[in-house]
């Protein structure tokens, strides 16, 4: 099968909630062209809620090491920096990634989220102010403002 076709199956598991069958595709197309950016940033993705920590990790890095200007893949990174105890690289990882793009209202969520688990809820909550503040899409707000509200919960204003 065609890396495309493979690709856009993969995708489409993966919008549907099929997360082993998109892994299983998105193998697949990492073994036709161990290069492939929406194949890596999904397998980061994938195996980042199935807690594979070491698999998600090295595709998030090659994904780097590759496409150092995808702000997705530094975001990736970031999250997977975090979960393995380097809280200040993964800080850098994901502000690298606002860097590249300012409009990336995931990477502040994701950046407020590091924060979070840090303890420092000052600065959760100042990037979860900046991202909102860029968020048009109305369910996407409703993630933010459940945040906000976490929060205030641990940490009153």
């Amino acid at each position: 099968m065609d890396i495309r076709d493979i690709l856009r199956q993969a995708r489409t598991r993966l919008l549907e909630g099929d997360y082993d069958s998109a892994l299983k595709l998105y193998l697949e197309a990492v073994e036709q062209n161990p290069d492939s950016l929406a194949a890596l940033n999904a397998l980061g993705f994938i195996l980042y809620f199935k807690n594979d920590t070491e698999r998600g990790f090295g595709f998030c890095r090659r994904a780097v090491e590759l496409y150092p200007d995808d702000a997705y893949a530094r975001k990736g990174l970031g999250l997977y920096l975090e979960r393995m105890g380097h809280y200040e690289e993964a800080v850098m990882s994901v502000r690298k990634a606002i860097e590249l793009d300012p409009d990336f209202v995931d990477a502040y969520h994701d950046l407020a989220f590091i924060f979070y688990k840090a303890g420092d809820f000052d600065s959760a909550r100042e990037w979860l102010a900046r991202g909102a503040s860029k968020c048009h899409d109305a369910r996407y707000r409703r993630v933010f403002d459940r945040f906000f509200s976490k929060l205030d919960d641990i940490s009153p204003r």
